[in-house]
């Protein structure tokens, strides 16, 4: 009967502690922008246009982003659209691009040419940019994605906001 209480103890506090070693818990990395009024900017190559967030998973195999037509004088045009996934160095670990046509209002999906492997709880950012002929603009919504932030101009970073983005 000792032996059984013994084991039922041990047994207890290794439970115990597994329960306390855990991995860091973060949100999952997306700003469904489920409070958006209306907050866009251009999509334009030199604006740097960045939302940092943290890796949930090991690895990251596409990102959906929320863009609008903000150029209707177009109709019928269409420009690639290019995503870029950054390490915190800045570093490219994968890029991809996707023709848009003019009208778009909504999730676009980029899918990476393969799995990108990462760390848990890394900080990685998502960079979005255009041709040049200024279409869309990215929308961005109050800060609901608190382990990340948007930033413009490389540097220029607004703490109070967030991209829309969903990592897969």
């Amino acid at each position: 009967m000792k032996t059984i209480r013994v084991i039922c103890a041990v047994l207890t506090l290794t439970l115990a502690l597994l329960g306390c070693i855990r991995s860091p818990s973060f949100p999952q990395p997306r700003n469904d922008g489920d409070d958006w009024k209306g907050g866009w900017s251009n999509i334009v190559a030199d604006n740097h246009m960045r939302q940092t967030f943290a890796s949930v998973k090991e690895s990251v195999q596409a990102i959906e982003v929320a863009v609008l037509t903000v150029n209707t004088n177009r109709p019928g045009a269409s420009d690639m659209l290019t995503l870029t996934l950054l390490d915190e160095r800045g570093t490219t670990l994968s890029s991809v691009s996707n023709r848009v046509s003019c009208g778009q209002d909504g999730w676009i999906e980029f899918v990476l040419p393969q799995e990108v492997k990462v760390e848990r709880g890394q900080m990685l950012a998502i960079e979005l940019s255009d041709t040049g002929l200024v279409l869309f603009g990215w929308k961005y919504s109050g800060d609901q994605y608190p382990n990340g932030e948007r930033v413009m101009f490389k540097d220029k970073s607004d703490s109070r906001t967030d991209w829309l983005f969903r990592v897969k």
